[in-house]
């Protein structure tokens, strides 16, 4: 898991992850990652469109996509 999310930050792609909020309920989202710590992440929630944390131990799954980061 940590190696997807490590490469996507790497190569300015986003991921689509499948995350367990605290209470239980589980969301598919869109993310573009700006930071990696040992136990969550920053990204940009493009389903919210506001700038996030994920723990990391709830992120179910997680894949690249093709979009990449668009600059401002």
């Amino acid at each position: 898991m940590k190696k997807i999310l490590q490469r996507a930050l790497e190569s300015d792609a986003s991921v689509e992850i499948i995350y367990m909020d605290g209470n239980g309920t589980i969301t598919q989202r869109t993310v573009i990652i700006h930071d990696i710590h040992p136990t969550y992440i920053k990204a940009l929630c493009l389903m919210r469109n506001q700038t996030r944390i994920f723990s990391i131990s709830n992120i179910l799954a997680a894949s690249m996509t093709k979009a990449k980061r668009k600059l401002a």
